[in-house]
């Protein structure tokens, strides 16, 4: 943000100057604080929606049971606060895929009973490409996708690759095709599903549109201050 909106103060400031002001600048985070605070207010008013209707796993994972909404113990309303509404507010969009862990249609309820729904998100900057059928349902999705890569002899993350997954309707159900970075398809699958298994939430703007220009302005002023208080505050002597 300092790289690419704080300005000279006029030509005489010469790139040394420049280099030496841009070092002690810092970046006013009025925008942040006022995403949160709207952020806060719409998390207070959350924790009154009561979720009534669908299947016992679904009402038990919306209120952080058997692992939660996520498999990491959050409620739906947690879910909603932490991993949705600030990229919502921020970027103006975000989605949220429902996945499940595979296994056989003829495995028993045992086998099958913990293996329940769950959701996680994508950034905006992250679905690449999609489009509706008449019914404005998904009938084409392209999501960009980070797998991590751990150590084979110590088991830890040594890398993060990147893949593209291709979500396609099709007769009998949806047909995923997953890709690598230079567009190399891996594999196939068909999921039994009548639907992509994803939701956009997307707001009209984001609410950075004119905070943002008010962040840019507050930042060359902060620099100019800053700049002051290191260059002209030393003691004259007599």
């Amino acid at each position: 943000f300092i790289e690419k909106y704080l300005e000279k103060f006029s030509f005489r400031e010469d790139d040394t100057d420049f280099a030496n002001r841009k070092k002690i600048t810092y970046n006013p985070a009025i925008a942040k604080g006022a995403i949160y605070e709207i952020k806060n207010a719409i998390s207070e008013r959350l924790v009154d929606i009561t979720r009534d209707g669908g299947p016992k796993s679904y009402v038990d994972a919306c209120l952080g049971r058997n692992r939660g909404i996520d498999l990491l113990g959050n409620t739906m309303t947690s879910y909603i606060i932490r991993y949705i509404l600030e990229d919502l507010l921020a970027i103006g969009k975000i989605g949220v895929y429902v996945d499940r862990l595979s296994f056989s249609p003829q495995s028993s309820k045992r086998i099958s009973q913990g293996k329940s729904p769950y959701l996680y998100t994508y950034k905006a900057e992250d679905i690449r490409a999609w489009t509706f059928d008449k019914n404005l349902n998904l009938s084409t999705l392209l999501l960009r996708h980070y797998e991590t890569e751990t150590d084979p002899e110590y088991g830890l993350v040594i890398d993060t690759i990147e893949t593209y997954r291709l979500f396609q309707k099709v007769l009998g159900g949806i047909q995923v095709r997953f890709f690598d970075v230079e567009g190399k398809e891996d594999t196939t699958i068909l999921l039994n599903l009548p639907e992509i298994p994803f939701v956009i939430f997307e707001l009209t703007q984001s609410l950075l549109v004119d905070a943002a220009d008010y962040q840019v302005a507050l930042l060359n002023l902060a620099s100019s201050d800053m700049n002051y208080a290191q260059k002209s505050n030393f003691p004259f002597y007599t």
